[in-house]
């Protein structure tokens, strides 16, 4: 079950180790006013809270989306998307830094023994999931970015196709490229805009062409 705003609040001051009447301050406001929120008796609406929760967040250093996101998977693909394309090597590092993290903020649901009977997956598939023994089927990446809410993009990590490399130029053509770049790079210094360079450049190969002996 996932946790309230109230009961995620809560955890964090109680894993940071600090008593209400230390936290409240650091957030701007009373210890009375930070207990009804962390009892769910305050805090309902998040226009009203949501700088209050901005200072919570960054107090106990974490992203304000924890506290303004309905699920653990939301609250996930906020931080993933934070990442961007950074983030452990391989899927198994990816993984278990999805779940610590999922287990740290939201609770044991999430401990990967737990978690296998919501994927319908055995403990000893996710074990060798973990340790980038096995490459999880797509199938199995879907379920698992699913129930954890991290994109199966961030999840696994495709590597691009190899360019294509490029056909080598023949002699001839080799000396048109290097005349090209002369007369771009004359154009350039003489402050031809971008229009009058492409015109200088038809015009040039245009008389090239027309140099060409007849066969």
């Amino acid at each position: 079950m996932s946790l309230t705003r109230g009961q995620r609040l809560r955890r964090l001051r109680t894993q940071r180790g600090v008593e209400i009447k230390e936290a409240a301050p650091a957030m701007g406001i009373t210890s009375a006013y930070l207990s009804l929120l962390e009892r769910d008796l305050k805090g309902k609406n998040l226009k009203h809270v949501r700088s209050t929760f901005e200072s919570a967040a960054a107090y106990y250093g974490v992203l304000v989306e924890y506290l303004l996101v309905e699920t653990p998977q939301e609250y996930m693909a906020a931080l993933t998307a934070r990442h961007g394309s950074q983030g452990p090597a391989t899927l198994g590092r990816r993984l278990r830094f999805v779940l610590d993290e999922l287990v740290l903020r939201w609770g044991d649901e999430f401990r990967p023994d737990a978690i296998v009977e919501t994927l319908g997956i055995t403990p000893n598939a996710m074990a060798e999931y973990l340790a980038d023994r096995t490459l999880p089927a797509d199938t199995a990446i879907q379920q698992l970015s699913a129930a954890t809410g991290a994109p199966v993009d961030w999840l696994i990590q495709r590597a691009d196709p190899p360019a294509e490399p490029l056909p080598a130029l023949s002699e001839p053509q080799a000396d048109l490229m290097s005349d090209v770049q002369s007369v771009v790079q004359n154009a350039i210094a003489s402050g031809l805009t971008a229009s009058e360079l492409n015109l200088l450049i038809q015009g040039w190969v245009l008389a090239k062409q027309m140099k060409k002996p007849s066969g």
